[in-house]
């Protein structure tokens, strides 16, 4: 199959090409309703939980200048599904794959100048929101081993409807949008 011919079709009707993204076709839009809809753990949770809700969690513990980019960290779902971290780690031709849409989706909405400290704490604020995630969401019971010595937030996580997700989302753009 030719690369040129592999695209979805989004929600606001763009023809996107996965393999050759471009800035022009990426909305905000897009990605908050898909986030919206996309459950986290793959689903194994008590009650549906939406990346786009852990996203907004995520951005809201973060320091004002890495706001935008917390909430953007896991814009690629949008268009790409959400894969559990343990099958991620195995998948080697996907990581570049995400990376390249990664950088398109930064250029679009992100500052250059996030450093690679900025992108080291911004994947802390990311694994402490697992942390309380895990423990909430899906109860104390087993141990994974990427979250020894991580201790989670001290927030109640409360479940919201996929719409009420979105909504959140594209405010907490508009709010962090510079």
């Amino acid at each position: 199959m030719n690369r040129d011919n592999v695209w979805i079709q989004t929600f606001s009707g763009i023809k996107f090409n996965l393999f050759n993204p471009s800035p022009d076709d990426i909305l905000i839009e897009d990605i908050a309703h898909a986030l919206s809809n996309l459950a986290r753990f793959n689903g194994h949770t008590a009650k549906f939980y939406s990346v786009a809700q852990h996203s907004v969690y995520c951005a809201l513990k973060a320091p004002e200048r890495l706001s935008l980019a917390v909430l953007l960290h896991d814009a690629t779902e949008a268009y790409l599904g959400d894969i559990v971290r343990p099958l991620k780690s195995f998948l080697y031709d996907y990581l570049p794959f995400e990376n390249v849409l990664s950088a398109v989706i930064a250029k679009k909405f992100l500052p250059d100048s996030l450093t690679v400290e900025d992108y080291k704490e911004i994947s802390n604020i990311d694994l402490r929101m697992l942390a309380t995630e895990k423990f909430q969401l899906m109860g104390g019971g087993l141990e994974w081993e990427s979250l020894k010595d991580i201790s989670g937030y001290s927030i109640l996580i409360e479940y919201m409807s996929p719409n009420s997700a979105e909504k959140a989302f594209l405010n907490c753009f508009k709010r962090f949008s510079i």
